[in-house]
């Protein structure tokens, strides 16, 4: 039989044979396909795989970044436009525990997961595929994907990298109110120390602007007084709300205490220097004594030395100093005291204080009841029965009895 003849021969017998198989329920597996490189069997495949790892990369960095700056890892810098905020956020950062922090830290772990499994399905040396969805076997191969799940990846990248950036967009939010709250507390802080530093200067301008008496110092004592103005309303306006207007406030109190500084300097510059007489209530204080454990007394130089003895001794009784409320007294002292307490005080220029030869113990009140330098009081009674043996003593028109008026508070040196 020639091939031409052979040929329906044969077609009829494998009809036949497919035929028998299929009534017989034998099913015939496909056959594969020898599995290739993806760029080779699928390149806009691989591309749009490419365009989602990239973008996702991209993404997950930025997470690992902000994730580390909210956890301590980093600091954000001060910056010029609101130094107390940023300063404060640079050293106040959210715990790991947080939350936010842990959404993005779990999500960033899973997303990279997916990122090696499109790593491997590009890489031709390590994974090839197949366009069939029945996996070929390839002993030669290391490792065979399915196009199906190829295809897939790109979507499952664009999905998690949704993920990423709302957990992101949690922290950002969890960051700004950490922010925000650590910033208040730093332009609180700041604000505060002004606020008592300017009024430290409106007191001190306030003396300066007192003690200044010469015409030749009328203009800046004008400029002083307007300055303390300023400063005095700066301080009875109310507290900001934000922390950014606290940290505004807090540079302009910083700015009303500058120039109060230099209002005071300059008057101080033109106002004659004073010439000590030497009287009662003048005595230049250089030719004063400190007392040592109460640096703002002053005292007669004799008179110090000896209160000094006495202390030590009472020191050893009662474990203390003997505590001073007045010492020293200046003329103009001595009239404001005369102009509160009447004849209560001595007429100025008259006062021992006024020569550094007297201290007033701090229990002066009004009435003087009760208190703890008080007639018949232990203390009392303790220095009215030492004191004289070091030159101090309860002048007799003071003590109980006396011509008046009684202070029990107040000790004169005699010598």
């Amino acid at each position: 039989m020639g091939r031409s003849q052979w040929w329906p021969v044969q077609a009829s017998i494998m009809g036949t044979c497919v035929a028998v198989a299929l009534a017989a329920g034998i099913v015939l597996m496909p056959r594969t396909v020898a599995p290739k490189p993806l760029d080779e069997v699928a390149p806009a495949t691989a591309i749009e795989l490419r365009t989602s790892m990239d973008s996702l990369f991209s993404l997950l960095d930025k997470a690992d970044h902000e994730v580390d700056e909210s956890t301590g890892g980093g600091a954000e810098p001060a910056s010029d436009s609101d130094p107390a905020g940023a300063q404060a956020y640079a050293s106040t950062w959210l715990g790991t525990d947080d939350a936010s922090v842990e959404a993005v830290t779990a999500l960033v772990g899973e997303c990279r997961g997916l990122v090696d499994e499109a790593v491997a399905m590009l890489d031709p040396t390590k994974t090839l595929v197949t366009t069939l969805n029945v996996l070929a076997t390839a002993t030669s191969t290391p490792q065979v994907v399915a196009m199906d799940d190829v295809r897939a990846m790109p979507a499952t990248l664009d999905d998690c990298q949704d993920k990423v950036g709302s957990a992101l967009t949690d922290l950002d939010d969890t960051l700004a109110g950490a922010k925000t709250s650590a910033a208040s507390e730093a332009a609180g802080v700041a604000y505060t120390a002004e606020l008592d530093s300017l009024e430290q200067g409106v007191d001190a301008a306030q003396d300066a602007l007192q003690a200044s008496t010469a015409a030749a110092a009328a203009a800046a004592r004008t400029v002083l007084s307007t300055q303390i103005d300023m400063a005095t309303a700066a301080l009875g306006a109310g507290t900001p709300s934000t922390w950014q207007d606290l940290d505004h406030q807090t540079t302009v109190l910083t700015d009303l205490a500058q120039s109060l500084a230099d209002a005071v300097a300059a008057l101080e510059a033109v106002q004659p220097a004073h010439t000590y007489t030497g009287g009662n209530g003048d005595l230049d204080p250089s030719t004063l004594c400190q007392v040592p454990y109460d640096t703002k007394q002053l005292l007669r130089c004799d008179a110090e030395a000896a209160w000094m003895r006495l202390d030590a001794v009472y020191t050893s009784v009662w474990g203390v100093d003997i505590p001073i409320d007045l010492s020293y007294r200046t003329y103009d002292e001595q009239v404001e005291m005369r102009q509160i307490y009447g004849s209560g005080a001595a007429l100025p220029g008259t006062s021992n204080h006024g020569w550094g030869t007297a201290v007033d113990l701090p229990d002066y009140r009004e009435g003087g009841e009760g208190l703890e330098w008080n007639y018949g009081t232990e203390k009392y009674e303790w220095m009215k029965a030492n004191a004289p043996a070091y030159g101090w003593v309860n002048p007799s028109w003071a003590v109980q009895g006396g011509v008046g008026p009684h202070e029990p508070w107040h000790f004169e040196y005699v010598g």
